[in-house]
């Protein structure tokens, strides 16, 4: 009776001289022999039921794991790669104060170009360029002010003259803007090399809007005449301040661009774009572009009708986003060009009609 007593103090202290770690190692070693012991107790029938329950447990506590790993995470965006897109139509014009009666043209100097103001990804309009701006009480004064340390891709700085002269190309008829009416009565100045002031002769709350036009460098294109305005190279190959720059152009042996190589601008102002490059890659009719996306030459398409999505291939693992797009239907009932529609009662019975 003494020496079973004595063994379980020696048994005692050997336990509290080992380290924590030790103990659990060791608990841990006992609980999985004596679940072997237990184990091999069991018939066939009750192993088999045990090891169902041993799955199930395992499986469970994995997919909680799963889980929580998921509610704790979440994915964000990585640096790199490039994107391929197939476009329908073709560039003509890289420059803001012309590309706006060009969808691929417009498209494509949002990511070249800069502005004073641009619209984020809920549609709201915030400061791009610009710092900050201020409008007058009488709402006829908006005075803006520049970041810091503002550069083009070639490293010139861009100041308040760039947009100043941007303006004035717009507003000069020599030059054929298409934008050229919506800046009139409009005037614009540099107070100095950060900040511009535009005057407008009436309140006109949309003004903001027209500030999302981009910006053009002065410094490139104050040597260009009027009448080379439309022809200058620098409409193919532009220098912007936008998030991506041209790293080339490619043309079929009809002279046609049919593509444009697009890379990250590392001197861009604002938060750097994820994809290293994209790639325009153009197309004259939207079945050129989904024979493209069938054969896995480009990765999307900016636009495809109705029609054409039944020809797309794969559609399970193809992202398809709906955009509402503005339009309208109308009937123009021009009475000098057809004597019937003089008739008062004729023109009523149409519009009845319709």
């Amino acid at each position: 009776m003494f020496r079973k007593k004595e063994n379980r103090l020696l048994n005692k202290e050997e336990n509290s001289s080992k380290s924590p770690l030790q103990q659990i190692s060791g608990a841990y070693a006992a609980l999985i022999s004596f679940s072997k012991r237990i184990f091999h107790r069991f018939g066939p029938r009750e192993k088999y039921f045990v090891g169902i329950a041993a799955l199930i447990i395992v499986v469970s506590v994995f997919a909680i794991g799963v889980q929580v790993y998921i509610a704790k995470t979440s994915a964000v965006p990585a640096f790199g790669g490039e994107y391929r897109e197939a476009i329908i139509g073709l560039p003509r014009f890289l420059n803001p104060v012309l590309a706006s009666t060009n969808d691929v043209d417009r498209d494509m100097v949002h990511l070249i170009y800069a502005s004073l103001m641009r619209y984020d990804l809920e549609g709201n309009l915030v400061p791009d360029l610009a710092k900050e701006y201020t409008i007058s009480e009488d709402g006829r004064e908006y005075r803006f002010t520049l970041k810091d340390n503002l550069r083009w891709e070639d490293g010139a700085p861009l100041t308040a003259e760039d947009v100043v002269f941007t303006i004035e190309t717009i507003q000069n008829p020599q030059y054929s803007s298409p934008l050229f009416q919506s800046w009139q009565g409009i005037e614009v100045s540099a107070e100095d090399e950060r900040t511009i002031t535009f005057r407008l002769s009436s309140p006109y709350p949309p003004f903001l809007e027209n500030t999302t036009l981009g910006i053009l460098p002065k410094h490139v294109w104050q040597d260009v005449s009027p009448k080379n305005f439309v022809l200058a190279d620098l409409n193919q190959k532009p220098i912007g301040s936008g998030r991506y720059k041209v790293e080339k152009l490619l043309k079929d042996p009809s002279g046609f661009i049919s593509s444009y190589t697009l890379e990250r601008n590392a001197l861009y102002h604002g938060q750097k774009p994820f994809i290293d490059k994209i790639i325009f890659k153009f197309f004259s009719d939207e079945d050129e572009a989904v024979k493209a996306y069938n054969a896995k030459s480009v990765d999307g398409i900016s636009f495809a009708s109705p029609v054409t999505l039944k020809d797309i291939q794969n559609t399970e693992t193809a992202n398809i986003h709906e955009f509402k797009m503005p339009r309208y239907f109308a009937i123009f009932i021009n009475q000098d060009q057809n004597e019937a529609l003089e008739s008062r009662q004729v023109r009523e019975a149409l519009s009845l009609a319709t």
